[in-house]
């Protein structure tokens, strides 16, 4: 039996340093060979490509001339809510780290130098894009449950309303009733 097809992991990358992204690009790709990944050199650019693209994760740079990058997150927060989005910069500090949560970024990494950067990236990437797919799964097998309750019964499993039990109760005939005292009766008609 073959194996499942792999899924390409579609990445934009958004940061002004053409040569940066392109290195980046190169070692993401070294990393795992279902990354595609886009650059963008502005934010701008970003927005282009994300309304005529379709991408499973954002990566981007802080400090940009059209504007940084939590600004950039917040406009594709407006868009896509629920877009992964890595901050991936190297004017790193707490307090743009704080902002950056703040605003809902997925991850948050300062640039190091090094090969190592791009293994741990490519990793959040790898986490963040298959969170989201299963979320998605699950919302869709969600969906698909409660739209097949409303094509057909939607009382679940029990029984319908306006109905007793499916079977007998225990201890009691179907023609007999408990008087106060304890003992049975056949059941009169009323």
């Amino acid at each position: 039996m073959d194996p499942p097809p792999v899924e390409s992991i579609r990445i934009l990358h958004v940061d002004d340093e053409p040569g940066f992204a392109e290195m980046a690009s190169e070692f993401l790709s070294r990393e795992d060979d279902r990354f595609d990944i886009e650059n963008a050199l502005n934010t701008a650019d970003g927005l282009a490509k994300l309304e005529s693209s379709e991408f499973d994760c954002i990566i981007s740079d802080f400090d940009m001339p059209d504007r940084n990058g939590i600004e950039f997150l917040e406009e594709i927060r407006t868009i896509q809510p629920d877009l992964p989005f890595i901050l991936f910069t190297g004017k790193g500090s707490e307090e743009i780290a704080s902002e950056a949560i703040s605003a809902g970024v997925t991850d948050y990494l300062q640039k190091q130098g090094g090969l190592d950067q791009f293994a741990l990236l490519g990793n959040r990437i790898e986490n963040a894009v298959t969170k989201r797919r299963t979320e998605e799964a699950l919302r869709r097998r969600e969906a698909s449950r409660h739209g097949r309750r409303r094509g057909g019964r939607e009382h679940g499993g029990g029984p319908r309303p306006g109905r007793g039990p499916t079977r007998p109760v225990r201890g009691r005939g179907a023609c007999s009733r408990s008087s106060p005292s304890g003992s049975r009766r056949p059941s009169s008609p009323p």
